[in-house]
């Protein structure tokens, strides 16, 4: 690996890792001559957006409320504050015995039950807590309204027993088991919905996979959906902000009694002795060596496969599953957008109720929990707690018939701050725009000729500041290639999964193409759209790595990143490949930001040459899904 390439690690451990880990993969006995970067010629044709073809009837400018009907009225004096904790020691069926706490409101019959199962409460008395529990926002939110609430530990986490298992078959079972034992509860009305952010919604998406009869939904916001992907891009690239996942997490939620959501630790001696003990756990040598192992060659071995939950729904479309509430930020640099390419189609093919929020927030709840205001073209929606999630729980928790089966499937908000319906994701409305890269830098509309290539330099040696100020950074000679569209004659609107097709060879045993897309704005200014990677040694298979691609054509097609962009009528499209992700001016900000910090990948070339064939290389460009705005009922008045 080259010396030059700049590592960022959450924990210093991890670092060190790491360099054991990477010494030697480099080859320095190869060296590469750069290659000229093409000098990109401006067609004098402008590009023109495909129209829209006819939108499916979704009403246009109705608000999402405006659906809604029946929902549970506030029980008057019920409240989250006067309700009583409830502890359970919850036996699953391999013996292990999980924590949970819960909220009731008065009555003893015929309660739904809303669950985060959590890794993140440290453990003991949630009234001598802190900083609280996983439960809390939803306690407050939905308890009033006649709704149990709580959560329980995951294996080997706070006082719950057992193994953390970094998800897999195990603890998919152990959350059904104890889903099911809640829901036998007197007082229950036998069924339990999942909800959670992070870690938190990722169960909810296991419990989607292997769900016992009591689970009647899941809410999934900002969840893993393969864990691969989380290590890795999805097209075998290291991420850079979480390598190792498994190895720093374990320490963090596993081993350590103090929670990253709540728990008493020192505070209660009882309750902290039970969290000491048993954490350390002979099962976390095999999952930690069997996570390591894959770093360097990101091959998808099966203790990958057995925490994808793509394809473990695909491989059993007819087990009986839940309806889900998908929820993603389309800025979300940790639990990124790329959980939902895939991910959805395969939820949308078990033929459950399905409905999706794509917005442009972070790691974060789709709303303050503060506050029900949120401004008008913000990434927040002011409906979350106590209208649709509310209305969502009835129908499915409650048997109501609140009206979200007959509002449209989707609701995605562009980066130009509008929210718009669509009937599927990706729409159904979609309008190919197809982009061919040119000898002569051009991205046109006929296809290209002759070939386009860059030398592989790995990773760029880029850091951040928090100075607030612009940092200018530049890429070597040779390392890329870009090419740019004319202006755009009116503005262009990409919602979807872009897709970039080729075919490459590679002049050494090792490389990787990143793809970034920009738009150069009629100022010269330059702003991130999107990203696709793929480790051009597992073009053919993520399960199996190619140990020498020297010479080989390798036919690539690879998805971007789901987004929702709307491009500047007079602005550029710029393709940027590489072996790393385009360098820009990076402007130091909010670092959860997936557009502002670009896409976090840790790459490892070794100096090939990458070139590309023109003639067969194109860029699919998902435009124009109509133009069907929501009207927001928390800025104006419903219909």
């Amino acid at each position: 690996m080259p010396s030059h390439i700049f590592i960022r690690c959450l924990l210093p451990a991890c670092c060190v890792t790491l360099s054991l880990l990477l010494q030697g993969c480099g080859d320095s006995g190869i060296v590469a001559a750069p290659a000229a970067p093409l000098a990109p010629v401006t067609p004098a044709e402008p590009v023109t957006p495909p129209a829209p073809p006819p939108a499916v009837p979704v009403d246009q400018g109705r608000a999402l409320s405006s659906y809604l009907r029946n929902l549970s009225p506030k029980l008057e004096g019920v409240t989250a504050e006067a309700a009583v904790w409830e502890h359970y020691n919850i036996p699953v069926s391999d013996g292990t015995v999980l924590d949970g706490w819960i909220k009731r409101p008065p009555g003893e019959v015929g309660q739904p039950l809303v669950i985060v199962f959590s890794p993140y409460y440290g453990g003991g008395d949630p009234n001598l807590s802190l900083l609280g529990t996983p439960a809390d926002t939803f306690i407050e939110k939905l308890l009033p309204y006649g709704y149990a609430v709580g959560f329980i530990s995951v294996g080997g986490t706070g006082n719950s027993g057992g193994c953390f298992r970094d998800g897999g078959p195990i603890e998919r079972k152990q959350l059904g088991d104890a889903a099911y034992y809640m829901a036998s509860q007197t007082w229950s009305n036998g069924k339990v919905g999942a909800i959670g952010v992070s870690y938190d919604g990722t169960t909810a998406n296991e419990l989607f996979v292997d769900p016992p009869a009591s689970i009647k939904t899941v809410v999934p916001m900002e969840a893993i959906s393969d864990y691969y992907r989380y290590t890795f891009n999805i097209g075998g690239i290291i991420r850079e902000s979480t390598t190792f996942f498994t190895t720093y997490y374990y320490p963090i939620v596993g081993l350590s009694p103090a929670g990253l959501n709540g728990g008493v630790g020192p505070t209660e001696p009882e309750s902290y002795a039970t969290e000491l003990e048993g954490e350390p756990c002979p099962e976390q040598l095999a999952i930690q060596q069997q996570s390591v192992e894959t770093e360097l060659t990101a091959e998808k071995t099966p203790f990958w496969q057995e925490r994808d939950a793509v394809q473990l729904v695909l491989d059993s479309l007819e087990k009986p599953r839940p309806p889900m509430f998908f929820i993603q930020g389309y800025q979300d640099a940790n639990v990124d957008p790329q959980m939902a390419d895939g991910f959805l189609e395969a939820v949308a093919k078990t033929g459950v109720p399905l409905h999706i929020w794509m917005g442009q927030w972070v790691h974060a709840y789709p709303q303050s929990t503060g506050t029900a205001a949120c401004a008008a073209k913000s990434p927040c929606r002011g409906d979350f707690f106590e209208s649709f999630l509310l209305a969502w729980f009835d129908q499915f928790l409650k048997g109501r018939d609140t009206g979200v089966l007959d509002a449209p499937m989707v609701q995605t908000q562009a980066d130009d701050g509008i929210w718009r319906h669509e009937d599927a994701w990706p729409s159904k409305t979609l309008a190919a725009l197809t982009l061919y890269p040119q000898a002569d830098g051009a991205l046109g509309t006929a296809a290209g000729t002759a070939t386009a290539g860059y030398t592989d330099m790995g990773a760029n040696q880029a850091e951040e500041t928090n100075t607030g100020e612009q940092i200018t950074l530049v890429e070597p000679p040779g390392s890329f290639i870009e090419f740019v569209s004319s202006p755009l004659d009116k503005p262009l609107r990409l919602t979807g999964l872009p897709r970039f097709e080729s075919v490459a060879t590679a002049s050494a045993p090792r490389a990787n193409l990143v793809a970034t897309l920009m738009e150069r704005k009629a100022d010269g200014s330059q702003r991130y759209l999107n990203f696709a990677a793929l480790n051009l040694n597992h073009a053919e298979s993520l399960q199996s790595y190619d140990m020498d691609i020297t010479g080989k054509a390798l036919p690539i097609a690879i998805n971007f990143y789901p987004q929702d962009n709307v491009v500047a009528a007079g602005s550029q499209l710029v393709l940027h490949l590489a072996g790393d992700v385009a360098i820009k001016h990076v402007t130091a900000g909010n670092a959860s930001n997936f557009l502002n910090i670009g896409v976090s990948l840790l790459p490892t070339g070794m100096g090939a040459d990458v070139s590309l064939d023109l003639s067969k290389t194109r860029l699919v460009l998902p435009a124009n899904a109509g133009d069907r705005v929501e009207r927001l009922s928390w800025l104006v008045a419903a219909p």
